[in-house]
């Protein structure tokens, strides 16, 4: 874990003078340990028989880049047939919890990625900003 946040808050360090700003989240798993930090509005979560969002304590501002990020670590262990779902979090709570996107993201569908990358979509039909959705699923097989 610490590895993440040294990694994040030397790059906020380094990208401060260059003016750009992003949120990011960084996982890697390690044998059946999920590791990794964020900032901002990325975030990750483990989906099980139970949604836990391992980036809760995060802090949405100030982002990547500013010179005064504040990395957050986080670790989960990651059981067989759970999903690692990395995403922008900027799409309500109510939205992403909805069964049929849970359920989804259980089986690891790429439809289900889809389906979560168009949760932060304005009414406009607009996206407030770059979206990404990463699934990952475990598998000792």
């Amino acid at each position: 874990m610490q590895a993440w946040t040294s990694l994040l808050e030397s790059t906020d360090a380094a990208l401060a003078s260059d003016g750009g700003q992003c949120a990011i989240v960084l996982a890697t798993v390690i044998g059946t340990r999920i590791v990794g930090a964020s900032i901002g509005d990325c975030g990750a979560w483990l989906v099980d028989d139970r949604t836990a969002d391992l980036t809760a304590k995060q802090f949405r501002k100030p982002l990547l880049g500013s010179g005064a990020s504040k990395a957050v670590p986080f670790e989960a262990e990651l059981n067989d047939g759970a999903t690692l779902l990395l995403a922008f979090r900027r799409a309500p709570q109510a939205r992403f919890a909805r069964s049929d996107l849970i359920a989804g993201a259980r089986a690891g569908t790429r439809s289900a990625a889809a389906r979560l990358s168009e949760l932060p979509r304005l009414r406009s039909g607009d996206l407030l900003d770059d979206v990404a959705v990463v699934l990952c699923r475990a598998s000792t097989r």
